[in-house]
């Protein structure tokens, strides 16, 4: 009986090594799966921005086609397009701001274009 306790014994201080070595290795995953989903994190809500900020810059590409229009032609019907494409300009900077609201050289800069913005629609005459 004592000889198959210190068999038992053995077996188990065997083991031990492989059993700490088993829970720091799940340990040690979890540390990076946690990791893993932040850094998943960060790229979703990059990518909102750059969509966001490739949105807007189609936007303007439409704006300035409208003024264009208007400053070639002098017809006032290619200020219809610029007048809603505008709006949706400064819907979509405040979306930009919203979701860089921790980045203050990113809102340095949109308060800039905000600036400009305004400034296009007062020149041509829309509110």
């Amino acid at each position: 009986m004592r000889a198959t306790q210190l068999l038992t014994r053995r077996r188990m201080i065997a083991s031990l090594p492989v059993v700490v070595a088993i829970v720091m290795s799940g340990a040690i995953s979890f540390g990076y799966n946690q990791l893993l989903k932040s850094y998943r994190a960060d790229v979703e809500h990059t990518f909102r921005i750059i969509t966001a900020i490739d949105q807007l810059q189609m936007k303007l590409q439409d704006a300035e086609t409208g003024q264009r229009g208007f400053i070639i032609t002098g017809d006032e019907s290619y200020l219809g397009p610029f007048a809603e494409g505008s709006v949706s300009i400064m819907d979509t900077v405040a979306e930009i701001r919203r979701l860089a609201e921790d980045n203050a050289t990113q809102i340095a800069r949109l308060s800039r274009l905000e600036e400009l913005t305004t400034a296009m629609r007062s020149y041509f005459c829309v509110r």
